[in-house]
């Protein structure tokens, strides 16, 4: 974690004012006029048509040993009048190409020898608004009404050198917080990097995008048809919904995974009733599920309930065991294989089926709904003991 980070966790209660005061007196950088490189920033975005840069991406997090590294080539073009995004992007990275022209998007699978058209509703956005990427400049290039200096509540802009930080807190969907830091090089419009640091209870999970190769006004429409994807056939024409987990009656067969506390291998049970709990460290809404969870653990007898957590997320056995323990868990919690998550339509964290005893979906939630969580999920149970 850089000091800037760790400065704006430990005071953020006293923020904005207090932050200045002290990094000042510290004798570590001066500070100016809060938004000034930010509103240049915009003015930049907002003088040009199309923008493209590449991304290197990394995310990592106190209890992972390992850190995902992903690069990203990325092109935006504002489209007046367009109701989902306010513009064109395109996408290319090792998975394959993505290119929505404002009313499709088109997918290459580089695997693949044709490309994919999915005609776009609003509930299919996620189609293209999947990449962290793309997201990271994407609402500040073709929003201006989301603009990132008009986004936050304490900005803190920061020189030192040649080197200037911006830094301010942005509310998350799931009401937690995050920092988020735009580092500028010797003057330039663009930041060199932009990095997203939450916390969660005693988990900080990191996210940090490095930008190179920034160019203004290409023909993003030339530079899909330049690539390979833009000339192979339309072969596959999809509807694009909103992700949807598992229907009520879908059959699901038993997970195996790593018991976080005693590295046991481990098979969810197929002969009782089961709840199965998709979440990962970091998930807000996650955490505020699991109360509940441990009640129902608490109310049903094992021999008649069986209650799964299931994390693809987090690699650290170590680091899950002590949150287990710490949380107070009292339910096995198995660490899977990523692509559990695509074999159980897992769009979105946290998610939970309540399986009968056969193994078929008898209750499907993606999200946690507060309001009558566990009332819902204690009804179906009762309802098939």
């Amino acid at each position: 974690m850089d000091a800037i980070t760790f400065i704006m966790i430990t005071f953020r209660p006293f923020l904005p004012r207090l932050l200045a005061v002290c990094l000042i007196a510290a004798g570590m950088v001066s500070c100016q006029d809060h938004n000034t490189t930010l509103e240049k920033y915009q003015q930049a975005l907002n003088s040009h048509h199309t923008l493209s840069y590449h991304t290197h991406m990394k995310i990592w997090s106190t209890i992972q040993t390992d850190t995902i590294n992903e690069d990203d080539e990325i092109a935006l073009e504002k489209l007046p009048g367009d109701t989902l995004l306010n513009g064109r992007v395109w996408i290319s990275n090792r998975y394959g190409e993505k290119y929505y022209n404002g009313t499709t998007v088109y997918y290459h699978n580089k695997d693949s020898a044709a490309t994919d058209e999915y005609l776009l509703s609003e509930g299919g956005i996620y189609n293209i608004l999947g990449n962290i990427s793309a997201r990271a400049i994407l609402f500040d290039f073709l929003d201006t009404a989301g603009a990132a200096y008009k986004r936050c509540d304490s900005n803190v802009s920061i020189i030192n050198g040649a080197t200037e930080i911006d830094s301010f807190f942005v509310k998350n969907e799931d009401g937690s917080e995050s920092i988020v830091v735009y580092t500028f090089l010797n003057g330039a419009a663009m930041p060199a990097k932009i990095s997203w640091t939450k916390k969660i209870n005693d988990v900080i999970a990191r996210r940090e995008l490095t930008f190179t190769h920034v160019a203004f006004d290409e023909d993003i429409a030339k530079i899909w048809a330049s690539h390979g994807a833009g000339k192979l056939p339309v072969v596959v024409r999809h509807p694009a919904p909103a992700p949807q987990p598992l229907a009520v009656g879908a059959q699901i067969i038993p997970i195996d995974g790593t018991n976080a506390e005693t590295g046991v291998r481990e098979r969810t049970a197929n002969d009782k009733l089961v709840v199965l709990d998709f979440w990962f460290i970091g998930c807000k809404p996650c955490m505020d599920a699991m109360p509940p969870l441990i009640a129902l653990r608490k109310k049903y007898p094992p021999s008649k309930v069986a209650i799964y957590g299931i994390n693809a997320s987090d690699t650290n056995r170590d680091g899950v065991e002590a949150f287990v323990k710490k949380e107070g868990i009292n339910y096995p919690v198995l660490l899977c294989a990523p692509d559990v998550l695509n074999r159980y339509a897992v769009h979105a964290f946290p998610t939970f089926y309540v399986l009968d005893k056969s193994g078929k979906v008898i209750l499907s939630e993606m999200g946690y709904d507060e309001a009558g969580f566990d009332e819902r999920v204690s009804k179906v149970i009762d309802s098939h003991l």
